[in-house]
């Protein structure tokens, strides 16, 4: 390994300089900068350049082993080997439990725990990675296939943000064969994940098979192309996200967003329903904010219930309200009694026991409702509760349980409703019945015996 050749071979003006800004800021705040270290060439090029700009004080290099392949051992072996001979910290992390699904998208969660733990625990808040212009053309084309945002196809961004920690990538003006290229003739060597050459992940199918489809069709580089794509986009993504943290300051004020009309554009609502659950600290997926944005736009008023909490739009005042105590539809398990219950949503339980007889057996199915009446053994006591994770439920004509979850997506329930739906229980937590769908399997009227009657009233 030729340290000073490799200094000389390359231009530190070719890096990144919105990154450099953010790097050098970290260290004048006497902040060690924390560098993603695989091992590989792309990373292992970045730490040198760090390691030469900045010196061993200022840097901190972090490996993640994950434990899935042959080498991975050695990779780690060859990660602490490094770091030694130039006296460079280096932090070695690994799996606590198997990861069961193998996919890109799993191994780089696991990475960002151990990114997070770390950098807390050094007060670290800017993490350098090795990413090239070459993974702009994979990712974008990946992105593509996924229907991403604006957003989304930005990525990876020069500089992004993920809580308090910085993400910089320094690389992302230089190509593969650039680096590559300067290792090579300063004679230094790196690890060669052998993952890399195989296609069983999307990413590596798209390298190897997809870019030289692209490249052969034309006589311009795909990735070049990719990367000036991925900077104009990126160019009205920052405009749309400033432009909508102007609005956000003014329309966000005590847990309610005040929406303007102007602001029903779905670029800008998105941003603002992305900024409203980032500062309240809620959890929605993007096709739960995709659903609240078609019905803000349609002018609708709706609830969503939330685990302790409640989301609210009056569509007349177009405002959208966070609330932290219980949601008026998602509510705590509450014992019922024979006769009328009043639920925490207002809706009504009525509770009647009787006795089945075989003449009502016969007619049981012409006086049931799934959603407003139905029939069961009787059991005492009952409760009544919203939606936990991980219930299942064997209902009537269903083989075996199922999660509740599943349930109500193949019967494309509104999925802004689920928490809403009442679910009945017995005192082992059993589910009885879940509105809007038959009751359990097991507390199903077979016989002429003692049962009770669930009537539902909707008055919410």
């Amino acid at each position: 390994m030729n340290l000073n050749t490799f200094k000389k071979s390359f231009d530190f003006s070719n890096l990144d300089k919105s990154c450099l800004e953010v790097l050098d800021n970290a260290v004048l705040q006497k902040r060690k900068i924390g560098i993603a270290f695989s091992g590989g060439a792309d990373s292992l090029f970045l730490l040198l350049i760090l390691y030469l700009k900045y010196g061993t004080e200022n840097i901190l290099a972090l490996h993640f082993n994950h434990k899935l392949r042959a080498n991975s051992e050695k990779e780690e072996v060859f990660v602490k080997d490094f770091c030694k001979k130039l006296n460079i910290e280096c932090i070695v992390g690994s799996v606590k439990k198997a990861i069961t699904k193998k996919s890109e998208e799993a191994f780089r969660e696991e990475r960002l725990k151990f990114f997070k733990h770390i950098a807390k625990a050094k007060n670290i808040n800017v993490l350098a990675q090795g990413h090239h212009s070459g993974d702009v053309a994979e990712t974008i084309l990946m992105r593509l296939m996924r229907a991403s945002s604006l957003d989304g196809l930005c990525a990876p961004r020069k500089i992004s943000h993920h809580e308090e920690l910085i993400f910089v990538r320094p690389l992302l003006t230089l190509t593969k064969e650039e680096i590559l290229s300067n290792l090579k003739k300063s004679k230094i060597s790196w690890c060669e994940d052998e993952s890399n050459q195989t296609t069983d992940f999307l990413r590596n199918k798209i390298r190897h098979k997809i870019i030289p489809i692209l490249d052969a069709l034309t006589d311009r580089s795909f990735s070049k192309g990719a990367m000036r794509s991925r900077e104009l986009l990126e160019e009205d993504a920052l405009f749309l996200e400033n432009f909508a943290k102007k609005i956000f300051k003014k329309s966000f004020v005590n847990n309610s967003l005040h929406l303007k009309k102007y602001t029903f554009h779905f670029s800008i609502l998105r941003r603002l329903l992305n900024l409203f659950i980032a500062e309240t600290k809620i959890s929605l997926s993007a096709k739960c904010v995709q659903e609240i944005i078609e019905k803000i736009s349609s002018r609708k008023n709706f609830k969503v219930g939330l685990k302790n909490s409640s989301l609210i739009y009056d569509s007349k005042t177009l405002i959208l309200k966070f609330s932290n105590e219980i949601s008026e539809k998602s509510f705590a398990k509450t014992k019922l009694h024979f006769g009328e219950n009043i639920l925490p949503n207002g809706d009504k339980i009525i509770l009647e026991k009787f006795l089945a007889d075989e003449k009502f057996l016969k007619n049981i199915k012409k006086l049931s409702d799934n959603s407003t009446k139905v029939f069961i053994r009787h059991t005492s006591p009952l409760y009544v509760r919203c939606r936990l994770e991980g219930d299942a439920y064997q209902y009537i004509g269903l083989k075996g349980k199922k999660l509740l979850q599943d349930i109500f997506t193949d019967k494309k329930i509104d999925k802004l409703q689920r928490n809403a739906i009442p679910i009945v229980c017995n005192n082992k937590d059993e589910i009885l019945w879940v509105r809007h769908l038959p009751p359990a399997s097991f507390c199903a009227l077979k016989d002429a015996s003692d049962a009770i009657s669930l009537t539902y009233i909707k008055l919410s």
